[in-house]
Formats: structure tokens, sequence, C-alpha cells
């Protein structure tokens, strides 16, 4: 992604999730918040704003190269849930 379409894209999913870290529900700012594929690219997943979501970096680093249904099967303590117009959020409880 170029740096004017990464600003962009953060600007629109950082929107679409309310400032909040998709996983954890901890608030985020630019600068430490990371743009995060829900599914990797790695994994066939896009650049599509409906793939992307911003984690804290803790929650990024730790999903890793995992979709989001692998990510929350390795979790322990289980998940909050909460939604948005795309109904794809989850979050970890810390």
């Amino acid at each position: 992604m170029r740096a004017i379409d990464k600003a962009r894209a953060f600007d629109a999913v950082y929107a679409k999730t309310g400032g909040r870290c998709a996983y954890c529900g901890r608030r985020l700012y630019q600068g430490v918040a990371d743009i995060e594929h829900m599914t990797p690219k790695s994994r066939g997943g896009t650049d599509s704003i409906r793939n992307l979501v911003i984690a804290c970096r803790q929650c990024n680093s730790r999903k890793a190269m995992r979709t989001v249904d692998e990510y929350r099967a390795s979790v322990e303590g289980g998940l909050v849930f909460w939604g948005d117009s795309y109904g794809v959020f989850q979050g970890i409880r810390g």
C-alpha cells in the first residue's frame, strides 16, 4: 500500500472500529495501532476495508499469520463480542 493509501485506510478502519483494537477493545490512537488483516494476505486475504481492522501491537503480534477463527480458537479465557456494520469484530477478554 502506498503511504497516502495507507493513511486513508487507517482513517477508514479507525472509524469502522470506533478507535478500538478489534481483538481486545483497547482504545487506540494512530502511531500505537496497526492495520491488521483479519485473513492474512499470505492466506488469501486482501487489502479491502472489509478485511482490515486496527489492532494494538500486542494483539497483532499474538495473532500473527492466523485467521481470526484460528486466533479465537487459540485464546484462553473466552471472548467478548461487539458489533459494527460489518458484524466482524470479536474482542478477547484482557
